[in-house]
């Protein structure tokens, strides 16, 4: 709940007789989730000099924010102080401490609406924010003590093994503070990003943030729990096991530097005295949680694909704790807090708490993955609730559409096994590789694709790339004949349109081998001679007019005039050039796709000359 009240001073046009100026109030209490217009300037005999100092904004339990400045290209950040509240019967006023550790700032981010509309997106320092559908859950967690470092009583021990064992017996049973669902990925909805709650950041418990997919059934798992603390959160230690902790709840922690707005007596204090101490006062960590999925799968071929994926549980060493048990321990002080700990009378009370409901995972244990997907051509499918220590199976066939509405798959391929703990993702920072060996993956006769699988430099997260390095296109209304190098498989085209020749050029030719790089060269030769029916199917009559051909032949006088071509080097993008197959001459023009596309060469074979006539007869 936000206060927000204006109080615009304004000057009169020389034409007036009086000078003085008049003060015009507005005051507005907004509710989480709502908006509202806030008039700077009410009438047209006046004109406003300055925005600076015209705006205050105002938050239950905490002092009233003076002097906002209104900008329409940066974003700032105003600093919160409580108010002093009264401790026990002798009114004693005691400093609170937080237990997440971030200072509680409020980040106004400004957005033009429409022409000469500014809006003000007030919320706080920490945001949630993500790329696919989830739902998500903040508890309450019970006494840490067990946890502490030993001779602090604020500070949690973030180096021990298997913390995130911990966490995950901690949520269960706890009290839900705050929900919300159906967070999706659009930016034009107003879902799309969730800050935390001021109540969770400034209180003297410990929260947990818990995740939930909302894609495909309901009753999806919860992901490992993430502790609302900023040590955890930002990780400035680099601590391994919190780089772990990360990854298997599938987030990134994103934080950007921005100034924090004081009062002109500080803002001139700390230009005068400009050092590093003035510096970091003077700005502050906006922090954003980005949940990312667990693997991405991009289909890079020029047809649908049906992608099986499933995994086979095991049991996990992060599920064990060889301490005492988390709950039992938490039973006895549950809520219960000494004199000295017991900070919850300048805590902010949790307005939006969910009263008599409690958290507990729907599945109990661990359970085999699987899915079963369509996914578009250049489409990327994402796919979560995937362990990254375990391998991971695929399987794929191409998909189609047929007239009476029913989906056909043709053969599947045989599994592929991908090795994701293997990869430097979270789970394998610092012995982990960046990519793993390509795999060849046959979908059909004429389809030899690969699979590259690597890391995604952005999330961190696997990345699965099914793609075909060259497609050949037969433009030439001739029946072809491909050989490549160092290959003793042969590729027949028709050239009657349709989906190209996908081929890989690579030594090793049975599925789900691993890829060797050979020559990329090709050699072609005529099967039979252009034909008008097979030709019309890639002339343009718009452009060109009417086609006509005359009688051609591979043969004379009892001899072949056609022979295998010279070769013709598939890597070399952006070049175009004859191939003479003999005596007959076509034309060969190479170059690389874009967007999904990217990795991959389109070669284009076509008639060498084409003679058209401009002529009016």
């Amino acid at each position: 709940e936000l206060q927000v009240s204006s109080n615009s001073v304004m000057k009169s046009y020389p034409s007036f007789q009086s000078s003085s100026r008049a003060n015009l109030g507005y005051s507005h209490v907004i509710k989480a989730g709502n908006s509202a217009a806030i008039p700077l300037q009410e009438e047209t005999n006046f004109r406003i000099h300055s925005l600076r100092g015209k705006l205050s904004l105002s938050t239950p339990g905490y002092k009233r924010i003076d002097n906002v400045i209104v900008s329409p290209y940066q974003s700032a950040m105003f600093s919160l102080k409580r108010l002093k509240r009264k401790h026990g019967k002798r009114r004693i006023y005691r400093r609170a401490r937080n237990a997440s550790g971030f200072s509680p700032y409020l980040t106004i981010v400004p957005k033009s609406a429409q022409l000469d509309v500014i809006s003000l997106h007030i919320r706080t320092c920490v945001t949630f924010r993500t790329e696919i559908p989830v739902n998500i859950r903040i508890v309450r967690l019970a006494s840490l003590d067990h946890l502490r470092k030993r001779g602090s009583k604020h500070l949690l021990d973030l180096t021990k093994k298997n913390f995130i064992a911990v966490l995950r017996q901690l949520v269960e049973g706890a009290p839900i503070v705050y929900e919300k669902k159906g967070i999706s990925e659009s930016i034009g909805k107003k879902n799309y990003s969730s800050p935390i709650p001021l109540d969770v950041l400034d209180s003297s418990h410990f929260h947990c943030l818990l995740i939930q997919d909302a894609t495909n059934s309901e009753n999806n798992s919860w992901r490992d729990p993430i502790l609302l603390t900023k040590d955890f959160l930002l990780n400035p230690m680099h601590v391994g096991e919190i780089t772990r902790c990360h990854a298997m709840s599938g987030i990134l922690v994103q934080k950007e530097r921005l100034n924090v707005k004081n009062s002109d007596a500080k803002d001139k204090y700390f230009a005068d005295n400009a050092s590093n101490r003035s510096i970091l006062r003077r700005t502050a960590w906006d922090t954003t949680i980005l949940c990312v999925p667990f693997f991405l799968l991009l289909n890079s071929l020029p047809f649908p694909l049906m992608v099986r994926t499933w995994a086979y549980s095991e049991g996990d060493e992060d599920d064990l704790w060889d301490d005492v048990p988390v709950l039992d321990s938490c039973e006895s002080n549950e809520w219960d807090l000494s004199s000295d700990d017991d900070t919850s009378f300048v805590t902010p009370k949790l307005r939006g708490m969910l009263s008599g409901q409690f958290h507990y995972s729907t599945d109990i244990g661990h359970h085999d993955y699987f899915t079963l997907d369509c996914v578009g051509r250049g489409d990327t499918l994402r796919l979560s609730g995937i362990n990254l220590r375990q391998p991971l199976f695929i399987q794929v066939s191409q998909y189609v559409e047929t007239a009476d509405e029913r989906d056909a798959e043709l053969m599947w391929t045989s599994p592929l096994q991908l090795n994701l703990f293997k990869l430097r993702t979270g789970m394998n920072s610092k012995k982990g590789v960046l990519s793993l060996p390509k795999r060849v993956l046959d979908i059909g006769d004429d389809c030899d694709a690969l699979v590259d699988v690597s890391v995604e430099e952005r999330i961190r997260m696997p990345i699965c790339t099914i793609y075909s390095p060259f497609w050949i296109m037969n433009k030439t209304g001739m029946k072809l004949q491909y050989r490549v190098s160092n290959q003793s498989k042969r590729y027949f085209d028709s050239g009657v349109g349709g989906l190209p020749i996908m081929i890989h050029c690579g030594k090793s030719e049975e599925t789900n081998k691993a890829y060797k790089n050979a020559s990329r060269e090709i050699y072609v030769i005529p099967l039979e001679p252009p034909t008008k029916s097979v030709l019309q199917s890639w002339w343009d009559f718009s452009c060109n007019g009417e086609l006509a051909m005359t009688k051609n032949a591979l043969q004379r006088r009892g001899l072949t005039i056609v022979d295998w071509s010279e070769k013709i080097e598939l890597s070399a993008a952006g070049t175009s050039g004859e191939v003479h197959c003999k005596d007959y001459v076509l034309n060969s023009s190479i170059k690389s796709l874009v967007g999904a596309f990217h990795s991959t060469n389109l070669i284009t074979l076509s008639p060498r000359f084409v003679l058209k006539n401009m002529l009016h007869i």
